[in-house]
């Protein structure tokens, strides 16, 4: 009788780290669950157990992945809202040698952007415009200061060709950019209260290529438009 070959048996295991990629699934989870609460309910009034909650996990979850409240804080800011920045100044903008063109550009950005991150708009206007946000200060001081100077001194230039509006402020420019493309995706995700407040309704739903037309016609008019004189709008 002959003895059968010994054959190895292969190794099913799977290759990899199974657990440290499990791990950074459920850290990017509770990001994500933050920032969708952060929007809903502001950061005050979120708590990490109410984080936790939002996605079946058990407090000394959160606390495994983030020792303290400030230590999500700025994983937030890191990994969720600065790669806003990474959308708004990417090289599609800067290769745009037309003034004209780098501006509608900056505001395709900034709609990809909400679309991409659709908590950002109720987080920006909770958190970024009022004096006092928790995440203000945290974000404030990652802003890419030399690309905001550089698009005001583009502006600038463009108001000294004849090409833009004189009677806007330079330095409140790259405000009135935000404001006109944020406020549409707050009021529009917030239609209930909005009508309750103002007695008229708005569209509950963004038509996402319509919104982007009236952006670009309010500023460009805004940027372009001759300003009535006071005898005339009178």
């Amino acid at each position: 009788m002959h003895n059968m070959p010994h054959t190895r048996k292969k190794n099913t295991k799977p290759k990899g780290r199974p657990f440290a990629s499990a791990n950074q699934d459920t850290r990017k989870t509770l990001l994500d669950a933050a920032v969708t609460l952060f929007a809903r309910q502001g950061v005050p009034a979120t708590s990490l157990a109410q984080i936790a909650k939002e996605v079946d996990l058990t407090p000394a979850m959160i606390h495994y992945y983030f020792n303290t409240r400030d230590q999500l804080l700025d994983a937030v800011v890191q990994e969720r809202v600065l790669p806003l920045i990474e959308l708004l100044w990417n090289d599609e903008l800067w290769q745009q040698s037309d003034p004209v063109a780098l501006f509608t550009t900056f505001v395709d950005n900034m709609v990809d952007a909400c679309l991409e991150m659709p908590w950002l708009p109720d987080i920006w206007m909770k958190e970024f415009v009022t004096e006092g946000g928790v995440l203000r200060h945290r974000f404030f001081k990652h802003i890419p200061r030399n690309n905001v100077s550089r698009i005001i001194s583009i502006f600038t230039e463009g108001q000294k060709n004849g090409l833009f509006n004189p009677d806007i402020n330079p330095n409140a420019f790259m405000s009135l950019v935000l404001c006109n493309v944020m406020v549409p995706f707050c009021i529009s995700r917030n239609h209930a209260n909005s009508q309750q407040i103002f007695d008229f309704s708005f569209p509950i739903d963004v038509d996402v290529d319509a919104l982007r037309i009236h952006c670009k016609a309010i500023l460009l008019h805004g940027m372009m438009g001759k300003c009535p004189k006071a005898a005339d709008a009178s």
